[in-house]
């Protein structure tokens, strides 16, 4: 699935054909309760499979070698879910605007994006380390996550400051509220609310217990 999305709150359905590679493993996907359907062509019976359905798959991600599969299976997703969020994988700039305009929430390129990475790592090497310690799943006690407040969670009303200090090794460092742009290192006596979603930095372990507050579960006990 390449790039992180949401782990916690939401099934995540995934196509994708034989001849792709991607990078999230089986084993992650079922540690983080995501679900991941494998296709080898773009037939519509593999939607009806992931279940595609209002309320069932919140998010789904496209990546077969072929544009015009990619396009296919975004326009049938879309027909089938009109609510889905589709992350969908392009292999030229035409491909690219097709599936934006076939309905992709997000359209990427692995070759840009992983250009982008190696002129990063020349310019800014301590930074991508960083990336990499932080990436959700590799480092041996960090991640980053991304963590959305369900209604009823006791973490609603509190402020970003007293988050931070229940939690060991734990930091908040952006804050996406709907229909307000992103609020990067949000001040300390910001006040979270319900279907507010964090963007958090911390230990894996207060990275877990918070993921369970924020869908108003309790803690995990040692």
């Amino acid at each position: 699935m390449g790039q992180k999305v949401h782990p916690y709150g939401f099934r995540i359905g995934t196509l994708y054909g034989w001849q792709s590679n991607w990078f999230a493993e089986r084993r992650y996907a079922e540690d983080h309760e995501t679900i991941a359907f494998m296709a080898n062509d773009a037939a519509r019976r593999a939607l009806d499979d992931a279940g595609l359905t209002p309320g069932d798959v919140d998010a789904i991600v496209v990546g077969t070698a072929s544009d015009s599969d990619n396009v296919f299976i975004t326009l049938s997703a879309r027909e089938k879910n009109p609510a889905i969020r589709i992350h969908a994988r392009g292999e030229s700039d035409g491909g690219l605007r097709r599936l934006r305009l076939a309905g992709a929430d997000q359209a990427l390129s692995a070759y840009h994006m992983g250009g982008l990475r190696i002129a990063a790592s020349i310019l800014r090497p301590s930074v991508v380390d960083f990336l990499e310690i932080a990436a959700p799943g590799r480092g041996e006690e960090v991640d980053l996550e991304e963590i959305r407040l369900s209604p009823g969670s006791p973490m609603v009303g509190a402020a970003i400051g007293m988050v931070e200090q229940r939690h060991d090794r734990l930091r908040i460092v952006a804050l996406k509220r709907d229909g307000e742009p992103i609020r990067l290192v949000p001040p300390p006596g910001t006040e979270v609310r319900d279907g507010d979603h964090l963007v958090v930095i911390g230990a894996r372990r207060s990275l877990e217990d918070l993921a369970q507050l924020a869908q108003g579960r309790p803690a995990r006990v040692s």
